[in-house]
């Protein structure tokens, strides 16, 4: 299992590595996070066959409160759809939390993420309306033909007036017609109330955002 905190949502990624089989009817859902507390999070996943048809990836994202208590716990158990996997152990130190930060920073710093601009934010950038921002008229042709489904992962920029003015795949489906089909529809659709320093000027600002292909029925 790996751990991975974001610097633009609020949000940590958990990355498990499932044996062959282990099956997963439902490749997209929601999982169920339970702490030794008894604290329960829910978070959206999705997995895919890894290239060796070995094993399954499963990615979960989880709200950050559920991801430091991830952390600090030496043990979770997780549920997906139709899945209930066996309790995992963890090990986190305060210096592995410092280490994954500063591996994320550097990726940020290495996609073009302005980190002076994020830590001097005092009011996030909100989504409006996301859920216009993509629907199954989207779904490239080619791709259906195709049969191609997947997962596009995108760092998003928001201007000052709340506009995207860059999309930048950070986690390819593995088709570069949905690849490319998600962005120019986050290009054409997504707008944000803009982020703010602490003066309550606007400034620029990043969202992660990801989008499940799954052919229409």
């Amino acid at each position: 299992m790996g751990l991975q905190p974001s610097l633009m949502n609020g949000y940590g990624v958990v990355i498990l590595l499932l044996p062959q089989g282990m099956a997963i009817k439902m490749p997209f859902g929601t999982a169920a996070i339970t702490l030794p507390s008894g604290e329960r999070f829910e978070g959206a996943y999705a997995s895919k066959t890894l290239a060796d048809e070995q094993g399954r990836a499963v990615r979960i994202d989880v709200e950050d409160k559920a991801f430091v208590g991830m952390l600090m716990a030496t043990n979770i158990s997780i549920s997906l759809e139709d899945a209930v996997l066996p309790p995992l152990a963890l090990n986190a130190t305060p210096k592995t939390v410092k280490a994954l930060k500063s591996c994320r920073e550097a990726q940020m710093t290495k996609w073009g993420v302005d980190l002076a601009t994020v830590a001097k934010t005092a009011t996030p950038a909100e989504a409006i309306a996301p859920a216009s921002w993509i629907s199954t008229d989207d779904y490239p042709t080619d791709a259906v033909r195709a049969g191609k489904e997947g997962t596009t992962a995108m760092l998003l920029t928001i201007g000052v007036t709340g506009a995207i003015t860059d999309c930048r795949v950070i986690q390819t489906s593995g088709s570069e017609s949905l690849d490319s089909a998600t962005c120019r529809a986050f290009l054409r659709r997504a707008r944000y109330t803009p982020a703010k320093d602490k003066d309550g000027a606007p400034v620029i600002a990043w969202d992660e955002k990801k989008v499940n292909w799954t052919l229409p029925q």
